[in-house]
């Protein structure tokens, strides 16, 4: 499958992204875009899917002078960027790398600018992150594209573009996701620093990510391993309503085990789905979980809209097993929930976030208007078969199956633990995807 890191900030430029381009589709769509539509190529990332190489392109509107090169040895690409340098006053904005027959093939997209600059390659992590550091101190210099590759003896190499300015300045290097997505968000909350630039990256077989974060007073979005048909809808949806547009986004392609939903809405919850989708991705990722959206549904039930449960954990009421009952295109292994306006345990009378409880046979959650962002993915939990975390007398508000509501959550993201991940793994519902 294909799932995709991105970052969409605030703008009022004309914007396009695609992905699933030849690079004879970059090139003549680059040079169309800019024909015809005045945009300029500002992300490129490369990959390989069904054993072609392909390309995922972000373009904006622009008056500045720019180039695009594809395919260069190192020396070439190195005396190629110089010589636009001095000659056209071209700067590197961003640049790809991937091995191919053993050798490092490089693109290249550049813009003209009057800014001091300096691109370095072939580093090992020790030496980037030192010199990172002494181009900041000495020079002024802000790194703004990190570049790592994986050389034919196995080791991680880095480059990096580095541009002169005054504007505050973040880089993180070797986090798991999870550390990732926290890191993100504090330097958000606490600092006004939003991501510019992330990248997965393969360290010994492990997952990991960098960022490089700048201030700014932009709203800002990013996605850590979203379907690409899920990121595609998403993004469109913050073009439309929020005036967000797309200004990275890594492909990555990989198989793994996770989870399969199909979502069927009968009245919208007060935390938006797509948001409650972002969280679960967030937590269950952070235990090699993916999460893809099958299908998505809207239903006219309004007898079912305030479901009566029975005592979540116990048996199902009428109400529920008509609910459930609704399956239109729904896989024997996807995990169906509702959205409904409330969720009632008539035993005793008292509403809920979510109910896990379902008909044999039919797997699947009830979520309420009142849900927190945390609902989904806890309510998820229960289905995969989860259960409430706590120790006697002591709620552990720290964990996504608290026992005390996801609304006490005080840990963002909340975490799972190795039981729990093993748990998930061992769950028929966990597919490989």
């Amino acid at each position: 499958m294909i799932f995709i890191n991105g970052v969409c900030r605030t703008g009022d430029w004309a914007s396009r992204w695609q992905f699933g381009l030849t690079t004879a589709d970059l090139l003549r769509e680059t040079q169309r875009r800019f024909d015809v539509e005045g945009q300029r190529l500002v992300e490129l990332d490369s990959y390989v899917a069904g054993g072609q190489r392909l390309w995922s392109a972000v373009w904006r509107s622009g008056d500045w002078a720019h180039r695009l090169t594809v395919g260069r040895e190192t020396d070439t690409f190195l005396a190629e960027t110089q010589a636009l340098f001095d000659r056209e006053g071209l700067r590197l904005e961003r640049a790809e790398v991937f091995l191919e027959g053993g050798r490092f093939v490089w693109a290249g997209s550049y813009r003209s600018g009057d800014w001091a600059h300096r691109f370095t390659v072939g580093r090992d992590t020790d030496t980037f992150l030192a010199e990172t550091q002494a181009f900041f101190d000495r020079e002024g210099l802000r790194l703004t594209q990190a570049i790592p590759c994986t050389a034919p003896d196995g080791s991680l190499r880095w480059a990096g573009i580095y541009v002169g300015g005054d504007w505050a300045h973040r880089f993180t290097l070797g986090q798991d996701q999870n550390t990732f997505a926290r890191e993100t968000q504090r330097l958000f909350d606490a600092e006004g620093l939003r991501l510019d630039q992330l990248v997965e990256y393969e360290v010994g077989g492990t997952t990991r990510y960098a960022g490089i974060y700048t201030p700014s007073g932009d709203a800002h979005r990013f996605f850590l391993g979203w379907p690409v048909q899920d990121f595609a809808a998403e993004s469109q949806r913050l073009f439309e309503e929020e005036g967000l547009r797309i200004t990275a986004a890594q492909v990555t392609p990989r198989r793994g085990k996770g989870v399969r939903l199909q979502l069927k809405i009968l009245d919208a919850p007060s935390v938006p789905i797509p948001d409650m989708l972002r969280s679960m991705r967030e937590v269950y990722a952070s235990v090699g979980q993916l999460v893809t959206v099958e299908g998505t549904e809207n239903l006219n039930l309004p007898l079912l809209t305030d479901l009566d449960a029975g005592g979540c954990g116990g048996t199902t009421t009428t109400e529920q097993d008509q609910l459930f009952a609704n399956r239109n295109n729904v896989g024997a292994d996807d995990i169906t929930v509702y959205f409904c306006r409330s969720v009632t345990d008539v035993a005793a009378g008292s509403t809920w976030n979510g109910c896990a409880t379902h008909p044999d046979g039919q797997p699947g959650a009830a979520v309420s208007s009142i849900a927190t962002r945390w609902t989904l993915a806890h309510e998820v939990g229960h289905v995969l078969g989860l259960r409430h975390c706590d120790d006697a007398g002591a709620r552990l508000t720290d964990r996504l199956m608290t026992g005390g509501g996801t609304g006490s959550i005080t840990n963002l993201p909340p975490d799972l633990d190795a039981s729990e991940s093993s748990a998930m793994d061992a769950s028929a519902l966990t597919v490989d995807l």
